[in-house]
């Protein structure tokens, strides 16, 4: 039988060099001396770093592969869990890096507080790319939160990108394989957790977000979350509205909706051109998200 502290580490990953975060859990790990395993499974057809990535097979309890065929981001992860052994499933993006030699205990200290804990993201002080700025500065801004912040709408701020959950949590809630474009996965589980009345507790333990996606990149991304966004919002799926959907939610009672339609068609070029460029206006991309969601 899994011991009660015993951790199943699943890392989902794309394309991405994962041999300095798998190391790091590792060696936190084993020096906290509870059963664990680490599976990486990564999720990009001919990945660049697979040669790198499968030196890490050689590590006793690590495994690393390479998918053949493509899995959506929730049928992935699910995947990992339904693989993993142990009590806790801690799940992790491969494009990240821990800067804090406490990130393990910080978690098993958590435990005894709640049976889904998210540790938070953060970002470099800048961009290594300028070309990735708008994906950085919207993540700065609207991700890089304190766990006091976050906790005061503990299950509208969850995010898989870095959280602990115990298996019987995930067992009831999961993810919804019916999303397989990117975005809002986590969104769906976050509710999904509070529906089965799952405490959700943030601390802040962050992991650091490299894989920044270029301009162009972000924007194709943002557009087909909103798309996963509409397909809840329609089915009326999702209960906790953010800002985004209760503004949408609103105008679609309303002319404006075709009004807002409008405007993004006409300045869907010119909107674009400022977020791409040296200094994008997070104002301007609400009002870009929200023109798309009521154009589609």
């Amino acid at each position: 039988m899994a011991s009660e502290k015993s951790i199943s580490v699943c890392i989902a990953n794309f394309n991405w060099d994962v041999t300095a975060l798998v190391k790091e859990v590792y060696q936190q790990l084993t020096a906290a001396k509870v059963p664990f395993e680490i599976l990486c499974y990564d999720n990009a057809k001919g990945s660049a770093f697979e040669t790198e990535n499968q030196t890490l097979n050689a590590l006793e309890n690590v495994t690393y592969r390479l998918e053949h065929h493509h899995l959506g981001r929730s049928q992935n992860r699910n995947k990992l869990a339904h693989d993993a052994k142990h009590n806790w499933f801690l799940f992790l993006d491969g494009d990240s890096a821990i800067h804090n030699t406490y990130f393990i205990s910080n978690y098993l200290e958590a435990t005894e507080n709640a049976m889904v804990v998210c540790g938070g993201t953060a970002y470099a002080e800048k961009p290594k790319d300028e070309n990735q700025l708008l994906r950085w500065t919207y993540g700065k801004a609207r991700e890089e939160i304190s766990a006091e912040k976050r906790n005061e709408n503990p299950n509208a701020g969850f995010s898989s990108f870095n959280f602990l959950i115990k298996r019987e949590a995930f067992e009831l809630a999961g993810f919804n394989n019916e999303l397989t474009q990117y975005g809002h996965e986590d969104t769906l589980l976050g509710q999904d957790l509070s529906n089965q009345h799952f405490k959700i507790l943030h601390i802040n333990n962050p992991l650091v977000h490299l894989g920044l996606d270029d301009n162009q990149v972000f924007l194709e991304k943002t557009k087909n979350a909103l798309q996963n966004l509409k397909f809840l919002v329609d089915a009326n799926v999702l209960e906790n509205e953010s800002k985004l959907t209760s503004y949408y939610l609103k105008l679609s009672k309303t002319r404006t909706k075709k009004v807002i339609a409008a405007l993004y068609k006409r300045n869907k070029g010119k909107w674009e051109t400022n977020l791409c460029g040296p200094a994008p206006n997070l104002r301007t991309f609400d009002l870009y998200r929200l023109g798309y969601l009521c154009s589609l």
